[in-house]
């Protein structure tokens, strides 16, 4: 089942965000990550959320911060029907995922996030476009202009957070790509801050490589600094 919108504990990860940002990326092998993830039953995107998962309930334990829930993702959806894919607009949305952070051995959370998608993908769960709903109802205008009065206001840091992080995952090209006349060796995949989430963890492979493309909010206790990113 589904985290509801209240589901997820209050962490240090949100709160009101500033334009300050840092990045840092993480690469790993893709075929040893496939071999590890098929070995459990599981996806590439089920690797990387038990990798999340594990990475901040020990990050925000050497914070000395107790979180007696799971910690819950926010996983962007692509909403586009087969045959729209010229169309013009964003056709997005998303999801709350468990990240099964509780867990603490990996291997464990590994296989009770296979077994969380399996059960999900058989619910067949209506596809919300809550998302691109709001902004059309409201316009670009006024949605502006409420999050700049949210955010001078401080009121993301007392109404209930609705995830701990963004997580999105896109397979990229299987084949080097070129760009005037040089080859392409790596990938930053960077993703956006949105609402009142102070960290996006966006995953990109490129060839032989998943790339953990990692930003968060300055202004916040940083998550991107020493152990922090030893995922």
């Amino acid at each position: 089942q589904s985290p509801s919108i209240l589901d997820a504990p209050r962490t240090s990860l949100s709160g009101t965000i500033s334009y300050a940002r840092k990045f840092e990326r993480v690469c790993f092998e893709l075929p040893a990550v496939k071999e590890a993830a098929r070995r459990h039953g599981a996806t590439v995107t089920d690797f990387a959320m038990a990798i999340v998962g594990g990475a901040l309930r020990r990050l925000l334990e050497e914070r000395g911060e107790t979180v007696t829930k799971g910690l819950v993702a926010f996983v962007p959806i692509n909403l586009r029907a087969a045959g729209a894919e010229g169309d013009l607009g964003n056709r997005v949305s998303g999801r709350l995922v468990p990240l099964a952070s509780e867990i603490i051995d990996p291997a464990e959370r590994l296989a009770a996030l296979a077994v969380q998608r399996s059960a999900a993908r058989e619910s067949d769960e209506p596809r919300s476009d809550v998302i691109n709903d709001l902004a059309e109802a409201v316009g670009p205008a006024v949605s502006s202009l409420a999050g700049r009065v949210v955010g001078a206001l401080e009121l993301f840091d007392h109404l209930p957070h609705v995830a701990n992080v963004v997580i999105s995952s896109v397979p990229g090209p299987p084949i080097p790509l070129w760009c005037a006349g040089s080859q392409i060796t790596r990938v930053a995949p960077i993703g956006p801050l949105m609402f009142n989430q102070g960290l996006n963890i966006t995953l990109l492979s490129y060839c032989d490589a998943i790339e953990f493309g990692i930003l968060s909010c300055a202004d916040r206790k940083s998550v991107v600094e020493g152990k922090s990113v030893d995922l």
